[in-house]
């Protein structure tokens, strides 16, 4: 934003550039969207570009008003530190994250079980779209060993890797409250048993860890199928 207003001259014709708190990775402009404009935002770093040209989309005059509040439905969230929430978008999206932090700007930071895409291959010749890989602890001992670099381990067994911060091996990540949503799911045994496997200590509070899941508990009566037998 800082970069935007400093380059913007008065013959780029730039009446306003915002930012909504709660919706992060989006710059609002009231402008001419023309070729000034556009070489404009050719000139600022961070803006994400395909093929060369600046990703925009315009907004239909009755959305301008919308955009400068925030609904009440966002205001009114149900987030808490300690609370789960499940990611509805991106990467993670369907995964169940514990509530570490509120932030001020509007959104929520979670703390994750990683799903870290490997580096790429050399021998690859083609492109393709990267498969969503499953979650799995943060290692630090075998990412050393693949990129060859050496990870400083800081309090509360914390490390820094590729712009992440990775906490008892769990990954902090934040979101916009566009991105989560605090409807309770269960979580499934594998993700359940992977939090527990971090020794996260507030995990380890938490009732989802504690408690086994619906479909380990059983009642009398209740049929069941014997996958396996020491018989």
């Amino acid at each position: 934003m800082l970069s935007l207003i400093q380059l913007a001259w008065p013959e780029h014709e730039l009446r306003a550039a915002f930012m909504h708190g709660s919706i992060q990775g989006h710059v609002y402009l009231e402008a001419k969207m023309d070729c000034k404009i556009g070489d404009l935002l050719q000139l600022i770093s961070g803006v994400i570009r395909s093929r060369g040209a600046t990703i925009k989309t315009c907004m239909e005059p009755s959305d301008w008003k919308a955009i400068l509040s925030v609904p009440d439905a966002i205001v009114t969230h149900s987030f808490a530190v300690g609370k789960w929430a499940l990611v509805s978008r991106g990467v993670y999206k369907s995964n169940l994250g514990y509530v570490s932090r509120i932030e001020s700007w509007g959104g929520v930071t979670l703390l994750l079980v990683p799903c870290l895409r490997p580096p790429p291959s050399p021998k690859r010749k083609r492109l393709c779209m990267p498969s969503i890989p499953d979650p799995a602890l943060f290692q630090p001992g075998s990412i050393q060993k693949i990129y060859g670099i050496t990870l400083s381990k800081q309090a509360h067994k914390m490390y820094h890797f590729n712009g992440f911060v990775f906490e008892h091996r769990l990954i902090l990540k934040p979101f916009d409250l566009h991105s989560v949503s605090s409807a309770f799911v269960l979580m499934s045994p594998i993700l359940a048993a992977l939090f527990a496997e971090s020794g996260h200590p507030s995990i380890l509070l938490s009732a989802l860890i504690t408690h086994p899941p619906l479909e380990m508990m059983f009642s009398q009566d209740e049929k069941v199928a014997v996958l396996s037998s020491w018989e």
